[in-house]
């Protein structure tokens, strides 16, 4: 049964991210809400080192 969920729950979370490039980086909306209720949505942003994981300021923004 708790494997069953476990699946049910990551199929769940697969379908519904979504993915899209954005001015050389890509936007991650998920399906997950912050307090407005709009879906919170992180920017993943190529560096000289690797990346970068940005919500661009949105969470401190909100506290």
């Amino acid at each position: 049964m708790i494997n069953e969920l476990k699946n049910a729950y990551a199929e769940w979370i697969k379908e519904q991210f979504r993915f899209r490039e954005l001015n050389g980086a890509i936007e991650i909306t998920t399906p997950f809400l912050d307090k407005n209720n709009d879906f919170i949505q992180l920017y993943v942003v190529p560096t000289d080192n690797g990346f970068k994981i940005t919500d661009d300021g949105n969470t401190i923004n909100e506290l």
